[in-house]
């Protein structure tokens, strides 16, 4: 967790080894055309939401999916793993396939060489 912006506590769910990536949002409410939705959000086991990345209300983020930076859960929309590591990106964010993924830059632990540990 560094500098992620978190409201409506009692309705968040941060499971064990999520992610929350710098300036990433994880609200539990969103100004709808009816009014105020207040509703259970969750980020599941070992998933990340990446820089900028944004979860609103009822978004559940399942184990291992990956929200990608700058992208956009609407209220209700849920996120999950199209298979291990699944990647959603976009404003709706979308999953993506395995040719998208793997062209996305996307930086993880098991990414790095053998030395590399000073990025760390």
């Amino acid at each position: 967790l560094r500098a992620a912006a978190l409201s409506d506590h009692d309705l968040l769910t941060i499971d064990d080894g999520a992610v929350l990536g710098e300036a990433s949002y994880c609200i539990a409410h969103s100004l709808e055309k009816n009014g105020l939705l207040l509703a259970a959000t969750r980020v599941g086991v070992r998933s990340v939401l990446q820089q900028h990345a944004m979860c609103l209300a009822l978004n559940h983020v399942d184990d291992g999916a990956t929200l990608s930076a700058g992208s956009k859960l609407f209220p209700g929309q849920a996120a999950r793993p199209v298979e291990e590591g699944g990647v959603y990106a976009g404003n709706p964010a979308e999953p993506l396939d395995i040719e998208a993924q793997r062209s996305l830059s996307l930086c993880s632990l098991t990414d790095l060489e053998e030395g590399d540990d000073e990025l760390l």
